[in-house]
């Protein structure tokens, strides 16, 4: 079953901004996420729900469910983390 994952204009402007080697990278994760794959690392944050984060490598892409799929919020570095998850 595969589902639907749409990206915010900021997450579109987080790949783009990566070099083309870590947007195969995040665009293999996300084929991955929307089929299911039992392999990925997913994981809820905490105090932030409904949000979610998935890891890649040293890169988080932090989403939430929707109605009939996620919402792709932001791709980051994980430095970048702590950052981002006190502005949800």
């Amino acid at each position: 079953m595969r589902r639907r994952i749409d990206l915010s204009k900021r997450a579109q402007r987080d790949l783009r901004a990566m070099p083309p080697a870590g947007r195969e990278s995040m665009a293999q994760a996300l084929r991955g996420f929307a089929t299911g794959a039992s392999n990925l690392d997913l994981r809820p944050l905490h105090g932030r729900e409904p949000w979610h984060r998935l890891r890649v490598g040293s890169h988080r892409i932090i989403y939430r469910p929707t109605p009939d799929g996620f919402l792709v919020y932001r791709v980051i570095d994980r430095s970048e983390l702590e950052r981002v998850v006190a502005g949800l």
